[in-house]
């Protein structure tokens, strides 16, 4: 206890106090800032309007490779991935987790589709197949840049979290940038 009586345990507690004032003022403010555009997710009609047609359109491409059993495995990581992001988005987990299945219900489609056109398809398969997968890549590229969830965050991320000092302080404040597909 005479330690902290000392010019020594007086730095060392006001460097102390400095860090966590730092830390919880970093935190509460960009991750306040952070929150606040996140909520805006679930609300953004764009955003759920396109997270809906992912998983229809997923759906739908699915019922159409599950005519060919040599597509079996890839359609099960599809029916995966589309099933992962209706948990996380009926669930309105949060945006990260929604995002991160949508990518992963994108690559899973794109890798599907792939397989399909790999093989000789009925004209109409390959018809809704393309129709499917085109649904699937449009709603994503609007996912990416067309809606004002997207714009908000994505300028959020370069002018605020990027730009000096928050482009250090969010690590000291343990703050992760809004969420992007």
């Amino acid at each position: 206890m005479s330690f902290l009586k000392t010019r020594g345990g007086a730095v060392l507690v006001l460097i102390a106090v400095i860090v966590l004032s730092t830390m919880y003022g970093v935190n509460r403010s960009l991750g306040n800032e952070v929150v606040q555009i996140e909520r805006t997710f679930f609300t953004d009609s764009l955003v759920i309007k396109n997270v809906e047609e992912n998983k229809k359109s997923s759906m739908d491409l699915i019922y159409v490779a599950e005519n060919y059993p040599e597509l079996a495995e890839k359609t099960a990581l599809l029916r995966s991935a589309r099933n992962a992001l209706a948990d996380v988005w009926d669930a309105r987990a949060d945006a990260k987790a929604v995002t991160a299945a949508n990518r992963a219900l994108s690559e899973a489609a794109e890798t599907l589709y792939r397989e399909m056109r790999g093989l000789e398809l009925s004209e109409s398969d390959a018809a809704y197949a393309d129709k499917d997968i085109e649904k699937i890549r449009n709603a994503t590229r609007v996912l990416k840049s067309g809606t004002e969830y997207s714009r908000t965050a994505q300028e959020f991320n370069l002018q605020v979290m990027n730009a000096f000092p928050a482009k250090y302080l969010k690590y000291v404040g343990f703050v992760e940038e809004a969420a992007l597909f």
